[in-house]
């Protein structure tokens, strides 16, 4: 699964050599338009050495393939074996068909999925009951449905009244702490990154007051509606739609105001790539389709920010083209650096799309 896959032990992985095979299925039943391709590189791979380790790597996949026969589905391939590595995971998010040579796993597709889609807590609460669940590549998992049952409040006076109310917040508090308790558990079996309530304004209330900050720290909404009136799903996916859409304006209009002022921001490929190399990036907002190509160098395993005929550190002709975005996320995930991926934000397409907050 997506949740499973350790990008930032997958970046570290590397060679100076095209010696990574990365292969995006969309259905393991359906080989057609992979076998076709993988035989159409095997055509244009000029480099002998590379060759033969493209050849090892292609044996290795169909061997997997043999075993694996009860696979079914959407699955990402990554094998080297150059470096004696094989790993494939099931996608709950289809990919398109792609088959990839480079000299690490080519990890973008599945880094903009986790950006898209992050794991998410979703309580979804009034007087009478609240459901609490998880939200993973857009599946519901793991749903509890935990008793309110709240009274409504009484317009009688007196002492009647204050007692009746007393008990009133007493059986909200056990409700409320009774929906905390459940995040607390999905937290420990999931650490999902955000929280979205939606529901009665009295109980989003109460629950927004007493949640600990760690999970204060993760609400990204508490919306008030009537759940008689919505249907709920589809308010929820809409919701997470649009913040998500939020957060990246967010992040950029951070750049850009730090940017202006001659701070901690930098725009374009070259300034970004290089703050990246030495741990001084934040976070990175990459527009979701650009795709620079660049080089790397066999002799020397330095990256060129542009398709150039020869090293201009060793002099070496001996290059293969990359994609840059790839190289980008795979050190962003190296040096624990945010990556978001943007969606039609035009100031940052008109300076290079793609831009950086710095640490320092």
């Amino acid at each position: 699964m997506i949740s499973e896959i350790d990008l930032r032990e997958l970046s570290k992985i590397s060679s100076k050599d095209r010696a990574f095979l990365t292969v995006y299925v969309e259905d393991i039943k359906d080989l057609k338009t992979i076998n076709q391709r993988l035989e159409n590189l095997g055509h244009v791979i000029a480099n002998d050495y590379e060759k033969e380790i493209y050849n090892e790597n292609i044996k290795l996949l169909h061997e997997l393939l043999k075993k694996e026969i009860n696979l079914k589905g959407c699955y990402v391939f990554f094998i080297c074996w150059l470096l004696n590595f094989t790993e494939f995971y099931e996608l709950e998010i289809p990919i398109s068909d792609q088959v990839i040579i480079d000299s690490s796993p080519f990890i973008k597709p599945i880094a903009e999925i986790k950006d898209e889609y992050e794991d998410f807590a979703v309580v979804v609460a009034d007087n009478d009951r609240a459901r609490v669940f998880l939200i993973s590549a857009l599946k519901e998992q793991d749903q509890k449905v935990i008793k309110g049952k709240i009274k409504n409040h009484v317009k009688v006076g007196g002492w009647s009244q204050q007692r009746y109310e007393r008990r009133r917040d007493k059986q909200l508090h056990h409700y409320v702490q009774d929906i905390i308790d459940y995040l607390h558990q999905l937290e420990h079996e999931h650490d999902y990154s955000r929280i979205v309530m939606v529901g009665a304004k009295e109980v989003l209330t109460h629950l927004e007051k007493e949640l600990p900050l760690r999970l204060k720290n993760k609400l990204i909404t508490d919306e008030v509606i009537d759940l008689k009136q919505q249907n709920i799903d589809e308010e929820i996916y809409k919701l997470f739609t649009e913040l998500e859409r939020q957060e990246e304006e967010n992040l950029w209009n951070q750049i850009k105001s730090k940017y202006v002022a001659g701070g901690l921001a930098v725009v374009g490929l070259e300034e970004v790539l290089k703050n990246l190399k030495v741990g001084r990036v934040e976070a990175v907002l990459v527009d979701r389709n650009y795709q620079p190509q660049g080089i790397r160098c066999r002799n020397c395993g330095n990256l060129i920010p542009e398709e150039v005929d020869k090293c201009p550190l060793c002099n070496s002709e001996d290059v293969f083209s990359v994609d840059l975005v790839n190289e980008i996320t795979e050190w962003a995930y190296k040096t624990s650096a945010l990556i978001e991926y943007a969606d039609n934000i035009e100031e940052l397409k008109k300076l290079g799309s793609i831009a950086a907050l710095l640490r320092f």
